[in-house]
C-alpha cells in the first residue's frame, strides 16, 4: 500500500477525497489534508505507457503494420505497485501438505510448485537482496477479429 501507511490509509484516502475533510486527524492517518493526500497519490506507480512503431513484412513490404505495445518490465512494475492488487499477489512460495504428517504434498497454485521454491529459496536468494521475489508472467490471448462486418482477418495479440 505504499506510499500509504496501511490498507486503512489507502481505503480512507479514496473516501477522504469525496466526503472526508476533517476526519484524517480524528483517525490518525498519515495524511492530514487534501494537499498531502494528493502528494501521496502522485507517488503511486503510474501505468505503463503505450508505445508504438510500424513494421514492414517481407511478404508485402509496401504495407506498414502498426504495433502497439507496453514495455513488459514497466507493465509488471505497474501491476505489482498497484495497491488494488495487494491481496491477489503472492510474494513467496509455499509448501502445502494434506495433513500434519507431511506425507503428501498439495499442488494447487503456481507458488505451491517445486520450481518456484527451488528458484526463489535456493537460487535467487544467493544473488539478490532479502525480500526479493519471483514474478512469474503468464501470457495469454484470445483470437481477435481485426475486420468488422466483412473480411476474415484475425490475430492472436499478446
Amino acid at each position: 500500500f505504499l506510499p500509504f501507511k496501511s490498507e486503512v490509509d489507502w481505503r480512507v484516502a479514496k473516501w477522504f477525497i469525496k466526503d472526508g475533510p476533517g476526519f484524517a486527524e480524528m483517525l490518525d492517518l498519515s495524511f492530514h489534508n487534501i494537499r498531502d493526500l494528493h502528494a501521496r497519490i502522485d507517488k503511486l506507480p503510474k501505468r505503463a505507457n503505450w508505445n508504438e512503431c510500424t513494421v514492414l513484412l517481407k511478404d508485402d513490404p509496401t504495407q506498414e503494420h502498426l504495433i502497439q505495445y507496453r514495455n513488459p518490465l514497466d507493465a509488471i512494475q505497474s501491476l505489482w505497485g498497484n495497491p488494488a492488487h495487494t491481496e491477489q499477489l503472492v510474494y513467496r512460495p509455499e509448501k502445502m501438505w494434506s495433513d500434519l504428517s507431511k506425507d503428501s504434498r498439495l499442488y494447487n497454485e503456481m507458488w505451491t510448485g517445486d520450481w518456484w521454491w527451488k528458484l526463489q529459496v535456493n537460487e535467487i536468494s544467493k544473488y539478490t537482496i532479502l525480500g526479493a521475489t519471483v514474478s512469474p508472467v503468464i501470457l495469454s490471448t484470445d483470437k481477435t477479429q481485426l475486420t468488422l462486418f466483412s473480411g476474415s482477418k484475425q490475430a492472436y495479440p499478446v
